[in-house]
């Protein structure tokens, strides 16, 4: 049945600093948290009214409380962890926190610009200070757990508070295995074995974003390549000696980067990393959205981004992506798609026109874009785009009807 069905919510749960709890990645859910471990106990929040709701959906196939354009039960990073985990121990009748991640602190050693525009490193000692007094609160969720993870918020080896809580957790959950979210740079021999965690290692996931110097320079503020690369060498030595279960290396698209993708891919090749491309999202950076998202027809790069997409081997059995990038590579007649994407970015803006009195051009530049994709299709396809044309192009709905991108290529795969 785990087949069938997305299984961090019946095993995994996200702790922020101020205490909320999420049963899967809050940036992929419609709902809220799932409680507070700093005013409840740990069980009335693993087994509150809506983690048990939200669990009960997922059983039956319900996905409407997730963002799937983001999220697919076999993509979320945590799925994959989860095979690292007992299965005997995976009873989603008896869900228990197998995979705990913590992200408490927001101190990072460099400041990605994708993320957040400076570094922020244990520079309030109070907020430390608070984190440190609520150790005892953080050890009781992880009495079930098999892996704890460290973190979603910052970099674990740059934050003093995650550090002694490492060390806290090894000695009273001996048997407990370490996932690490992290850029890199600090991810080095020395640092595990003074944390004491070389010999536990399960997941190690690295934000790099690039597959070169220059990009990498122009996105990681503060990083250092070389250093993250030799890191990278010695972490994919102990893949091979079985010290390490997975690498992964993550790459959140956007302007700055996209046409690295395939280099990226072969750097994951080389270092026996799994590979991840994210969507890029407005949570935080230096970035106006539009401005970056090649993944939007109104991009000027929409076009060189498709072409890239439609050369990627979505088959790669070491390459995660999310749904909407996978079907991006399923596109089989790019200059098709494109005139499409081309219709769909001439109303998005029209819409916006019309409302300032720009309307008769855009229209004009419509109808146009409309002509040609009719004297682009075979003739099979004629009476099909006309039906679909009339219902989205409506001239009595003057285009106020809004065709997104899920859209576009659902229509595209079943033509």
């Amino acid at each position: 049945m785990l087949n069938n069905i997305c299984s961090p919510p019946f095993f995994t749960a996200e702790i922020f600093g101020d205490g909320r709890v999420f049963c899967c990645c809050p940036a992929y859910t419609k709902i809220k948290e799932i409680g507070n471990i700093y005013c409840q106990t740990w069980d009335e929040v693993w087994n509150s009214d809506i983690a048990r709701e939200f669990r009960e959906k997922i059983k039956k196939g319900d996905y409407s409380s997730c963002y799937t354009n983001f999220c697919d039960p076999q993509f979320f990073p945590l799925c994959q962890e989860l095979k690292y985990v007992d299965p005997e121990k995976l009873d989603i009748n008896n869900p228990k926190a197998r995979i705990v991640k913590l992200s408490m602190d927001a101190s990072c050693n460099v400041a990605c610009t994708i993320c957040r525009s400076k570094i922020r490193c244990n520079q309030d000692e109070s907020r430390t200070r608070f984190l440190d007094s609520k150790t005892d609160i953080i050890l009781e969720t992880l009495k079930d757990a098999e892996i704890v993870n460290f973190t979603g918020s910052g970099d674990p080896f740059a934050s003093k508070h995650v550090r002694r809580l490492i060390k806290i957790i090894n000695e009273k959950y001996p048997n407990i295995k370490f996932n690490f979210h992290t850029n890199g740079t600090l991810c080095d021999e020395r640092n595990l074995k003074e944390l004491g965690v070389i010999d536990k290692l399960s997941t190690i996931e690295i934000s790099l974003h690039s597959a070169t110097k220059s990009t990498y320079d122009k996105i990681v503020k503060y990083g250092n390549w070389e250093r993250v690369n030799k890191n990278l060498d010695f972490l994919s030595g102990l893949i091979k000696q079985g010290k390490l279960d997975e690498l992964q290396l993550n790459f959140v698209v956007f302007s700055e980067n996209f046409r690295a993708i395939p280099d990226f891919i072969e750097l994951c090749k080389k270092y026996n990393a799994k590979a991840f491309l994210w969507q890029y999202r407005p949570l935080g950076g230096i970035y106006d959205f539009d401005s970056v998202d090649v993944t939007s027809p109104l991009h000027k790069n929409h076009k060189e981004f498709i072409q890239i997409m439609t050369n990627i081997d979505s088959n790669n059995p070491n390459l995660f992506m999310s749904p909407l990038f996978k079907k991006y590579t399923q596109i089989k007649d790019v200059e098709q798609y494109n005139l499409f994407a081309s219709i769909i970015a001439n109303q998005i803006a029209e819409r916006y026109e019309s409302k300032h009195c720009a309307f008769d051009k855009r229209f004009q530049a419509l109808e146009n874009s409309v002509q040609i994709l009719l004297d682009k299709v075979g003739t099979s396809k004629v009476d099909k785009i006309l039906l679909f044309l009339k219902k989205i192009f409506s001239l009595k709905n003057k285009y106020k009807k809004i065709i997104n991108k899920e859209k576009l290529l659902r229509f595209w795969h079943r033509n």
